[in-house]
């Protein structure tokens, strides 16, 4: 009797296993999300859809952290058919090397908005978090955010396709959302706080005014009431999100923003009361959030990290002194002129982030400080073009400018070093080397080669100007001299002799008189026909006083003589051949 119960049971015991398990495989990989619901695990409260969730909880950044999220997801408020929670792929599932919970949480930081919020999202779009293994393509488009009909991810894949992307997406579009209406201006989508808008709920439309600036941002997204506000049965619109976001709070344990010490969501006045990873107040919520960007004066952006002494938004939501995207606060100061990226704090690298003259030492301050000094390192300083460091074997020293006192002079030339700036010159006294007598003179003048005597200049005749320091040449043989001048020979005007009229009878007066007269007279010399210009002219001293010509000049002079003698000559021919004709008509008469 016992063993054919046992049979018995044995039998509908396998007839109950190949039951679960053919409702198992109708249902396919993905669990319904109200399998197995118990009641008690569904919000309490009534869905409101003017008022769906307020603007603390929406932006309560602190309600879970990584580890959290974590666990929310190894052990989901979600049963299977035999009644076990299910664990989500997600809780597996890495973009970038980090775990889809640590994504959650940082965006979460990045963009001031609930991290359960996120999950909410992701499940409501995709139900990433029920599902019972992760299609690859589905988590690259987690929240459809971006492309909700695929056209535009197929466009900008390097936008918007990728889990990250996406959350890093939703978290933005939320963010811009509760901005904008924190500025007076409607959502992208037209829905703002305390203005009525119409749903997209089908056959009936339903009018929505959101009693928050959050549940505006919802509808902004999603303008959908859905089925268990009343509207569009077919779809479960922000009354869906409304009921896992409940469902998803009492699984982590969320009773609401908490008014703690911590800084992750406390209340808030004013960013003067924030600090570490959520250093902003965000005047949405009235509590404190990570930032969103760096310190700008005007015009400020939302959620900009608060003061110019952190004015650089890092990565974890914290505003820091610098970061790899801002150094404006290093660039102001001479000696921590860098940002040292893995202290987010200013200092210096080496000794050319210190710049000319300087170097680093990293043995001062948190991240090194640059000083005076200078030292070789490869061959190369850091004095810069115009200094070289007077300490070469790798030790400290100082630059000094480069002068002759440190590169030498060329050829003969001497450093004077007597001057502020050595400089290279001719001949200082005690160094003449490079001066002459048979030069410019033997003697040193003004750190010039020159003479202050005759002795200076080598003898030969040549003589000390002692008004210019300056030896001149010995006169030409037969020339004259005369104290700081010389004379060439040539220097007066030559005049071309005249043949004297022959000593005979003057002609008549009234007959012949103009003939006679030029016939009597000299013809006038080159020199009397082309009398030298003021202050010199062709073959001319700059003193005024006639040369010798010479090349051109010399010739024309030659031509104009000869063309002289051959002109009178030819006017005392003439002047004879009248006398004679005048002395023979003279005899016919007679």
């Amino acid at each position: 009797m016992v063993a054919s119960l046992s049979s018995k049971s044995a039998r509908l015991s396998v007839v109950a296993l190949a039951c679960v398990a053919a409702l198992a495989a109708a249902c396919g990989t993905r669990q319904q999300e109200d399998v197995g619901s118990a009641d008690d695990e569904l919000q309490s409260t009534t869905f409101d859809k003017n008022d769906v969730i307020d603007d603390a909880t929406m932006t309560d950044v602190g309600a879970a952290d990584a580890s959290q999220v974590q666990g929310f997801l190894e052990t989901t408020p979600f049963r299977d058919l035999l009644f076990l929670r299910t664990t989500s792929p997600l809780s597996t599932y890495r973009d970038g090397g980090k775990l889809a919970s640590e994504i959650f949480v940082s965006a979460a930081h990045k963009y001031g908005i609930n991290p359960i919020e996120l999950l909410v999202a992701v499940e409501a779009e995709q139900s990433l978090v029920s599902a019972t293994d992760l299609d690859g393509d589905a988590a690259k488009l987690a929240f459809r955010c971006g492309c909700p009909d695929g056209d535009d991810c197929a466009i900008n894949p390097a936008k918007y396709i990728g889990f990250t992307k996406q959350i890093e997406c939703y978290g933005a579009t939320l963010r811009a959302s509760l901005d904008a209406q924190k500025a007076g201006k409607p959502t992208t989508a037209g829905w703002k706080r305390g203005v009525s808008s119409i749903s997209q709920d089908q056959p009936v439309k339903l009018v929505i005014t959101p009693a928050n600036m959050a549940t505006a941002a919802l509808y902004s997204y999603t303008p959908v009431v859905g089925k268990l506000g009343g509207g569009d049965a077919t779809l479960g619109g922000v009354s869906k999100h409304w009921e896992l976001f409940g469902r998803f709070a009492k699984a982590l344990s969320y009773d609401g923003p908490s008014s703690s010490s911590s800084d992750g969501g406390k209340p808030c006045a004013t960013s003067t009361e924030c600090s570490g990873d959520t250093p902003v107040c965000d005047a949405v919520s009235g509590r404190c959030v990570a930032c969103l960007a760096d310190f700008s004066a005007a015009p400020a952006k939302p959620l900009a990290c608060p003061t110019a002494d952190l004015p650089a938004c890092s990565a974890s939501g914290a505003c820091e002194i610098c970061s790899a995207t801002n150094a404006t606060a290093c660039a102001a100061t001479a000696t921590t002129p860098v940002c040292v990226v893995d202290q987010t704090t200013c200092g210096c690298t080496d000794d050319a982030s210190c710049g000319a003259g300087k170097i680093c030492q990293t043995d001062l301050g948190p991240a090194g400080m640059c000083a005076a000094g200078c030292r070789v390192t490869a061959g190369k300083d850091s004095c810069g073009a115009a200094a070289r460091c007077d300490a070469t074997d790798g030790s400290i020293g100082a630059c000094r400018a480069i002068t002759c006192e440190t590169a030498g002079c060329p050829g003969n030339l001497v450093c004077d070093t007597t001057q502020a700036a050595p400089t290279c010159v001719e001949c200082m006294t005690g160094a003449t080397s490079a001066c002459a007598a048979k030069g410019a003179g033997s003697a040193c003048v003004a750190n010039h080669c020159g003479c202050t005597k005759d002795s200076d200049c080598g003898g030969s005749g040549r003589t000390c100007n002692v008004a210019t320091h300056a030896c001149k040449a010995a006169a030409p043989a037969g020339g004259t001299t005369s104290p700081g001048d010389s004379t060439s020979p040539g220097d007066s005007d030559a005049s071309v002799p005249v043949p004297a009229a022959p000593a005979t009878g003057e002609p008549p007066s009234g007959h012949g008189a103009a003939d006679h007269d030029a016939g009597a007279r000299e013809a006038p010399t080159y020199a009397e026909l082309n009398p030298p210009p003021a202050g010199g002219g062709v073959g001319c001293e700059a003193s005024g006083r006639r040369g010798p010509a010479t090349g051109i000049g010399s010739a024309l002079a030659v031509f104009f003589a000869l063309a002289s003698a051959f002109f009178a000559r030819r006017a005392r021919r003439m002047s004879e051949l009248t006398r004679s004709s005048y002395r023979r008509s003279s005899a016919s008469r007679d």
